[in-house]
């Protein structure tokens, strides 16, 4: 299952891969009222096979989920998670220790990071927690879990000090946090993703701006488990990231 905005309708859409290559599937619509930043969008899958979508509804200003209702997507149900002003900026879900999914995301207007914590596997309904307030900051790459303990790593851009960040939660739920700088950056952070490879070291990867329209591949592999030293490696600087 692929999520994707159709631009020339502005809606949210899935396609639904007939093969592991996607060579063929079928296209459906999801919500026909997405607006163009409807390409906010992460997807999991859940236990019993169902995909889960969180999503930035741009016209309403609100962070969503798409609820399917079987492992296609060929029914769902959309649900209106937080609808205060600007919120649902570059959303990331994950399936915490509980099977409920968390939906780490922004509050643009006020540089505001927040979790949703859902009550159930199809957020019914759920809490909302403010994480990092008025610092600059949103969420705008990738969240994993941390194995063993199940509690979230939440990677943000700074953008007060332009760096690269890594909140981890020492709850499933991120009651409390301590959070890390990684990289310092010299250029614009423009996207990073974040996986934990197996011996359960965070294993980052982000694209960097640099001078004259340029783009570098950055990779960075945390030594210890709570990623508080790094190495790293990049890539020739380029059209390239």
């Amino acid at each position: 299952i692929l999520a994707h905005l159709n631009l020339t309708d502005r809606f949210l859409e899935v396609f639904d891969c007939n093969d592991p290559g996607c060579v063929t599937g079928t296209n459906r619509v999801l919500d026909a009222t997405t607006g163009y930043w409807g390409f906010d969008t992460s997807t999991v899958i859940r236990s019993d096979g169902r995909p889960i979508i969180a999503y930035w509804h741009s016209d309403s200003q609100d962070l969503r989920v798409y609820d399917c209702g079987d492992s296609a997507c060929s029914t769902g149900t959309v649900r209106t998670l937080d609808s205060f002003e600007q919120t649902g900026y570059a959303p990331s879900i994950v399936i915490g220790e509980d099977a409920a999914p968390l939906i780490s995301y922004g509050k643009a207007d006020a540089s505001i990071v927040r979790l949703y914590d859902c009550l159930d596997t199809g957020c019914a309904g759920g809490s909302i927690r403010d994480l990092r307030a008025n610092s600059d900051a949103l969420p705008t790459f990738a969240m994993a879990l941390q194995p063993g303990s199940g509690n979230p790593w939440i990677l943000i851009e700074r953008r007060d000090i332009n760096a690269l960040s890594l909140i981890r939660c020492t709850s499933y739920n991120c009651s409390t946090t301590t959070e890390s700088i990684l990289y310092q950056a010299s250029g614009d952070l423009i996207s990073a993703s974040i996986d934990v490879l197996p011996d359960g070291s965070p294993f980052i990867a982000f694209t960097e701006a640099r001078p004259f329209g340029q783009y570098q591949l950055g990779l960075l592999y945390c030594t210890t488990s709570a990623c508080s030293q790094t190495s790293s490696t990049f890539y020739d600087i380029g059209n390239t990231g």
